[in-house]
């Protein structure tokens, strides 16, 4: 009695392990193949009217089986038949179980072999697993592998006419042929349309290799100041033409950067050519200062400002608050997408603070001395 206590308790013990257990458990016995044992996450995997009130689980009725390609799946060529007729494991990524209700689930199925002291089979151990969303999710992956892919190559393929274009136009308009004012504004229309497409590939060119992991740090020694007096020369221009004012207060003891000077660069450049489009009048003004061993940099405008619930949407790829703005205001959403990555990749972070109608504060922080082994993205 004492031992058949010990035996029920031990049993009880297994049965409460394999009902815990994260992978659907079926013990199949030889040679019929009738179910001995199934764990809970079986049941839950295969759907409760599979198995019948004895216990059993009938696998010609209960639900059909078919292939990735939708051809029946016989029962008989499941890994546990295999084991229990050849006594050998077996495993299958490719049974698709449809349930009574249409819902479809893709299982990974393993069986080995269970054998008496002889040597014998007497039944079969097979684990399985719901691998529906692991499938999905490699799709996806290599969806997104040949959309950059496709990026990447027609980006390359647009660059190289784009560049004798606007090497064209800008040889035109700076030659000595004396141009009627209609002509020599179609001239400057098309190279300043060449200019901004040609931004727009670039962006697309950053994002893409920023993602795939090919963004690399180039460490330097420079001045934030000289970095900023570079990023703005190309746009101060551009904020001339919209009447608006551009202006630095960087302290003059700021401590030179160990950093990568380029991206330090297309951050700042990104951030203010934002500000300047999203601002009809007033300022954009730039500010720095050093807090807890990291340079923070801020650039506030007097813009269109954004709702603060949507401030945190503006950092995701392809995203304007609207189609209207985007329409007025042009561009593809990727400005600040690449300023979180680079800065990401430089080890900050970038925030914004903004109210509607006032104005936007972007701020990043990066850390004054990047570190050499930190040089790989």
């Amino acid at each position: 009695s004492m031992l058949n206590d010990l035996l029920e308790a031990e049993r009880n013990q297994l049965r409460a392990l394999i009902d815990h257990l994260p992978l659907g458990i079926l013990i199949t016995y030889a040679p019929s193949g009738e179910t001995g044992i199934i764990n809970r996450k079986g049941i839950e995997l295969l759907g409760a009217s599979v198995v019948n009130s004895t216990g059993k689980i009938d696998f010609t009725q209960t639900y059909n089986l078919f292939r990735p390609d939708g051809s029946p799946y016989p029962p008989q060529a499941l890994p546990f038949h295999h084991t229990l007729a050849t006594g050998q494991a077996a495993q299958a990524e490719d049974v698709i179980l449809r349930h009574p209700d249409g819902r479809e689930t893709l299982l990974w199925v393993q069986s080995v072999p269970l054998r008496d002291k002889a040597g014998s089979v007497v039944g079969a151990l097979s684990i399985y697993q719901d691998v529906t969303l692991l499938k999905e999710a490699e799709k996806a992956r290599a969806m997104l592998r040949s959309q950059r892919q496709f990026l990447s190559t027609i980006s390359h393929e647009l660059r190289t006419p784009l560049h004798s274009i606007l090497s064209l136009s800008q040889l035109l308009l700076q030659g000595d042929a004396t141009w009627h004012p209609d002509q020599r504004q179609c001239l400057q229309v098309l190279h300043r349309s060449g200019e901004h497409l040609l931004r727009l590939i670039d962006e697309l060119m950053n994002l893409i290799r920023i993602e795939t992991g090919k963004e690399e740090l180039y460490l330097s020694t420079f001045s934030l100041a000289d970095t900023v007096h570079w990023a703005l020369a190309s746009l101060r221009p551009h904020a001339a033409q919209k009447g608006l004012t551009i202006t630095c207060d960087l302290p003059p003891d700021l401590p030179l950067l160990r950093s990568d000077e380029r991206k330090v660069s297309q951050i700042l450049f990104n951030l203010v050519h934002n500000a300047i489009k999203f601002t009809e009048q007033g300022s954009i003004h730039i500010t720095a200062r050093v807090r807890e061993g990291m340079l923070e940099v801020a650039v506030k405008d007097t813009g269109i400002g954004i709702p603060p619930q949507q401030i945190p949407l503006v950092f995701e790829r392809f995203r304007q608050l609207d189609e209207g703005l985007a329409r007025k205001y042009g561009g593809i959403g990727l400005g600040l997408t690449i300023c979180k990555n680079l800065v990401d990749l430089l080890g900050g972070s970038l925030w914004c603070e903004s109210a509607v109608g006032i104005g936007s504060t972007f701020y990043f922080t990066i850390p004054i001395q990047t570190k050499e082994e930190e040089t790989h993205g």
